[in-house]
């Protein structure tokens, strides 16, 4: 096992080797490293990987999402959305949901203003690598 100075140093080697780069893409980075160690490299016994060492990777690990929200999983609010979100705010978009779909498929004001970030995240990540 390696001691804490050559961990750090080595740890001072990948950093500079992602120096200048976003921290969102180093952390991408490290985060595949990490995902290709765990699953390529570790022999099955070896018992330098503990449960305790493993599982505190777990917030590292890339997370699989639950359930979709309510919009993602109804088509037809998803393109109601699409076609009436413009120079709205979220509460009248919810509004006219209600009226349109009814109380059991309308989706609340904070619903609507995640989908919206999240279209919005997307497009800019997007827009960011086709650059």
């Amino acid at each position: 096992m390696l001691s804490t100075n050559e961990l750090k140093e080595k740890a001072g080697v990948i950093s500079q080797q992602m120096n200048g780069l976003p921290v969102s893409d180093a952390l991408r980075i490290l985060n595949a490293a990490m995902a290709q160690v765990l699953n390529e490299s570790i022999a099955p016994n070896d018992q330098s990987m503990t449960k305790p060492f493993i599982s505190s990777l777990a917030n590292f690990l890339p997370r699989h999402r639950g359930r979709p929200r309510g919009i993602e999983s109804d088509a037809e609010v998803q393109r109601y959305i699409h076609t009436i979100h413009e120079r709205r705010t979220f509460q009248q978009i919810s509004e006219m949901c209600l009226v349109k779909f009814g109380k059991k498929r309308a989706p609340s004001k904070s619903a609507i203003q995640r989908y919206i970030q999240d279209l919005t995240e997307k497009f800019k990540q997007e827009a960011s690598h086709n650059e």
